[in-house]
């Protein structure tokens, strides 16, 4: 043992020169008593305070320190040493975003906790093992942890502990979607450190609660609360917190589209991840600086800083990917998923957003499937119904002592007279046992027989039962795999649809007040809408092709990619030349011929071609009417061409129709999906004249509005009856 300290001695002795105010630690790990015990367990604890020093700077030279107690604790047989080395083993590689070796080690000082009989110990274990499964995606596991560690903490009144659980758990249920549970947590957690006054857990406790409220929609409450946070954590100088707080208060100023302050929070958290070594803190800023880096590209309307900042944006997430996958951090890969989906999906790259839609569909799957979700609530209703019923057995406990002392006084006063009496019973029972025993014996050897047989039949049954439920369940079990399979397919296809569909920032830009109805009937829509600015024109449209669900979806797909090729490449601005354009795409693309018998899918559409210089706008339809209501409420039905986009028996040209507008007047574009719907008292369709008055009636209010009326009519009129048709409503205010 003095060998192992001489060894020490010279590194201690710079640590005091280095180190201000560990004077004490080193003179101590000179000065050790003469007990040989206490030599070495003394050793332990320095070590380990040692290690500790190094902790926000140099990780690897603090699990030098560590490893050497945890050595020494092992040679000497020191076992509560070891346990708090093994965890604090643990919580090293945790930080380093090492999950597999953290869980090693919390395994380890868990085995060596029991052994001691250490309940606190034990409790911090469970802790710590709930946090790696946190981190990992196992949230059914981790909430499991979590719960055995509380019901020990309650157990020692450990305060301290108990809030730490709270905390914990809460953010397991705001994982799972569920926030208003989340914020219970978090408030009950921070009302215990408010009495404790533990500064600390008041900043995790304010963040956790952040996080509720900003993934509800509440962002400026969420800063709140983020800044109170990052206010404690820069008091105690925890680089640690304040690198967590720097990254959530970038993430809700990014919800506020404020992406500059959200950048500058991101790096800012980047550079004391980076310092720390915190993997998974480095991977998941990069997955916020990405997301930014989409949502710029999203709002840009120049074409060159679009894709600039979506390249940017895969760099970055491409980064992030590659250690959450080194680290096994499932939340993370997911999230990286998505960033290079959306980035790629923007940039025209359908083969690489596909495959990046694929893993992000199949981690989702592992992370938030409904077995998980019910398994987190069973365990959270198991948990409140044994403290309730832990309550309950106490008052039992107390109504039973007095019951057995009121039952202990009557049976000694009754003792003699009962027992006589049992004694009676007995003999008169012994007496007719004896006379009935041969009579009961040929009995029972009957019913032996009888039921042997019945055993017999049953087993039959049973077999003939269980085998046919094992057929059943098969059955059910390859329909479900299938029916998961096609589900699975068309919400790909969503992805890709909603992909190619402009974004609500480009109707932004281009009108100040609108709304888009949207409503498709299956998953995908056969209906789409469409908009891009060639100078000082504003190409817009709203589309209805043949069919709807995977069919339609695919026209749509068909439809908006030859109007970008005949509109924005071609930059042809005439609506009765584009929609000539269309048709011929169209016959070509699904090869029509005329012949009885041929498909006849294609589109009906209403475009309009609007000059912002003038207000004059230039229309024209293919089955699909313009409605416009003027400022003075005056509605004009401009008619469209009635024929579709596609082959047909008397195919001619598309007119266009010139319509000067003037500020105040509405432009409306529908599908028949809204007119055609079945409900009402008298279950008849809604009717387009239905419509056009309603729109006279609202127009004069702001388009969110009018948006919600329609909707909230629709809901209505269709009641309990099922969605006929896909339904697309956009509306204008100049």
């Amino acid at each position: 043992m003095k060998k192992n300290i001489f060894v020490l001695l010279p590194i201690l002795f710079l640590f005091s020169v280095t180190i201000k105010g560990q004077s004490n630690k080193i003179d101590s790990l000179r000065n050790i008593g003469q007990s040989s015990d206490q030599h070495d367990s003394t050793t332990c604890e320095l070590l380990i305070e040692i290690g500790a020093l190094f902790n926000n700077q140099n990780t690897d030279s603090a699990l030098f320190y560590y490893h050497k107690s945890q050595q020494l604790a092992e040679t000497k047989g020191l076992k509560r040493q070891l346990a708090l080395a093994h965890r604090i083993i643990g919580n090293t590689h945790f930080y380093k975003g090492s999950y597999q070796a953290s869980i090693d080690h919390f395994n380890k000082s868990l085995e060596v906790e029991r052994e001691l009989g250490n309940k606190r110990g034990i409790s911090r274990c469970y802790n710590n093992l709930g946090i790696v499964n946190r981190y990992q995606g196992q949230y059914p596991k981790a909430i499991e942890y979590y719960q055995m560690s509380l019901k020990l903490l309650e157990e020692l009144d450990d305060k301290l502990g108990i809030h730490t659980n709270f905390n914990n758990i809460g953010i397991i249920h705001r994982l799972q979607g569920s926030f208003e549970l989340a914020i219970e947590f978090h408030k009950k957690a921070l009302k215990i450190q408010e009495e404790i006054n533990d500064k600390k857990g008041m900043s995790a406790s304010y963040n956790s609660i952040g996080n509720a409220y900003k993934e509800q929609g509440k962002h400026a409450a969420a800063i709140e609360f983020y800044v109170k946070s990052l206010e404690i954590d820069e008091q105690l100088g925890d680089k640690r917190g304040m690198g967590i707080s720097y990254n959530n208060i970038g993430n809700a100023y990014e919800s506020l589209s404020k992406y500059n302050l959200a950048l500058e929070y991101h790096n800012k958290s980047l550079k004391i991840k980076e310092f720390l070594g915190d993997r998974n803190g480095i991977s998941y800023t990069l997955a916020n600086i990405a997301s930014i880096s989409n949502s710029i590209a999203d709002s840009c309307t120049n074409p060159e800083k679009r894709r600039q900042n979506y390249k940017q944006a895969i760099k970055n997430a491409e980064q992030g990917l590659k250690i959450a996958l080194e680290i096994n951090a499932l939340p993370l890969v997911n999230t990286h998923y998505k960033k290079l989906y959306h980035a790629w999906a923007e940039l025209g790259n359908f083969k690489k957003a596909f495959e990046y839609s694929n893993l992000c569909n199949t981690t989702e799957t592992t992370l938030y499937t409904e077995e998980k979700t019910k398994a987190i609530t069973e365990m959270q209703t198991k948990y409140e119904t044994e403290s309730k019923q832990k309550e309950i057995d106490n008052q039992k406990l107390t109504i039973e002592k007095q019951e057995i002392e009121y039952q202990r006084q009557r049976s000694l006063r009754n003792y003699l007279i009962v027992s006589s009496f049992l004694l009676f019973l007995l003999a008169l029972f012994i007496f007719r046992g004896y006379r009935h025993k041969k009579l009961s014996n040929i009995y029972i050897l009957e019913k032996n027989v009888a039921l042997e047989q019945a055993n017999e039949e049953i087993r039959t049954q049973k077999d003939e039962i269980e085998s046919q439920r094992d057929m059943v369940f098969l059955q059910k079990e390859h329909i479900e795999k299938q029916q998961d399979k096609i589900t699975q397919s068309i919400k790909n296809a969503l992805l890709l649809q909603n992909a190619v569909l402009p974004s609500k920032n480009l109707f932004k830009d281009a009108f100040s007040d609108h709304f888009i109805v949207f409503k498709p009937k299956d998953i995908v829509s056969g209906d789409f809408y469409w908009i891009t600015r060639i100078r000082q024109w504003l190409v817009f449209a709203v589309a209805d092709c043949t069919g709807h669900g995977v069919p339609g979806a695919l026209m749509t797909m068909l439809g908006l990619s030859f109007l970008k090729e005949i509109v924005a490449k071609k930059e042809i601005i005439q609506p009765s030349q584009i929609l000539d354009l269309l048709r011929e795409s169209i016959i070509d693309a699904l090869q029509q011929k005329g012949n009885l018998g041929d498909q006849k899918d294609g589109i009906d559409i209403a475009l309009c071609a609007f000059d912002t210089e003038n207000n004059n706008l230039h229309f024209s339809g293919a089955n699909m009417p313009l409605l416009i209501v003027t400022a003075q409420k005056e509605l004009i039905r401009v008619s469209p061409t009635l024929q579709p986009v596609a082959i047909h028996f008397d195919m001619k040209p598309f007119t266009s129709q010139e319509i000067q507008l003037y500020p105040g007047d509405c432009i409306y574009l529908a599908t028949d999906g809204y007119t055609d719907q079945f409900g009402g008292a008298k279950h008849k369709k809604l009717m387009g004249k239905n419509l056009r008055e309603l729109l006279v009636r609202i127009s004069q209010k702001p388009m969110a509005e009018q948006r919600e009326i329609l909707e909230t009519t629709f809901t209505n009129w269709k009641g309990q009856n099922e969605q006929i048709d896909d339904v697309t409503v956009l509306g204008v205010k100049i």
